[in-house]
């Protein structure tokens, strides 16, 4: 525990309450630099000594795009929707934002949401008023927005879950079931463009 707090206190390392279930920490390495360490260079050092850096690079692509551009821009989304995001369009003005995750009985994997927004109550988390997905390199269609409702679905019994509003992150573009949902309110779709202008 020591060497973590560590860690905090230098700012290499984000904890924070998981955004769905309360009684768990996540933790992320918060330097880019260091999470290209620890997920794509250091597990890669023998085969970078053995072959060319180009053919290792095309092999490690992909955990570059998942375990360090795409956590970097689901933080940029959180960054963005705790203190850029115009009230209006998360339903409260004073929130908080965090990763959150739940079991899925149905499935072998849980159902995560990167963008977790809770209305804040003084220094606690209050109701939740925005449930997100955030995704670097991969455009977003319609499964996106029903993994979205099946997490809503568990969260039911548990509260009102009628007014929290889907939002999904995107910087490799939506397609038109999308587009056509964000029009009709049933979701917030937020862009690049959005994400720098912070409307």
């Amino acid at each position: 525990m020591r060497a973590l707090a560590v860690l905090r206190d230098h700012g290499l390392l984000h904890s924070q309450p998981d955004g769905l279930q309360p009684g768990i920490t996540r933790h992320h390495i918060a330097d880019p630099l260091l999470a290209f360490e620890h997920a794509v260079a250091r597990p890669r050092r023998a085969a970078l000594e053995q072959s060319d850096a180009e053919t290792v690079w095309e092999e490690a692509r992909t955990d570059f795009d998942t375990l360090v551009a795409g956590r970097r821009f689901a933080q940029v989304c959180r960054d963005w929707a705790a203190g850029y995001a115009d009230w209006s369009a998360l339903g409260a003005d004073h929130v908080t934002v965090s990763h959150g995750s739940l079991s899925d009985p149905s499935g072998t994997t849980g159902l995560d949401a990167e963008v977790v927004v809770r209305r804040r109550d003084g220094l606690l988390s209050g109701p939740l008023v925005s449930l997100g997905l955030a995704r670097w390199n991969t455009g977003m269609d319609i499964r996106h927005l029903q993994h979205l409702r099946r997490i809503l679905d568990r969260l039911e019994p548990l509260g009102d879950t009628g007014r929290v509003r889907p939002a999904l992150y995107g910087a490799s573009g939506f397609s038109p079931e999308l587009h056509a949902a964000h029009a009709g309110g049933e979701v917030m779709l937020v862009d690049l463009e959005r994400l720098y202008w912070g409307v």
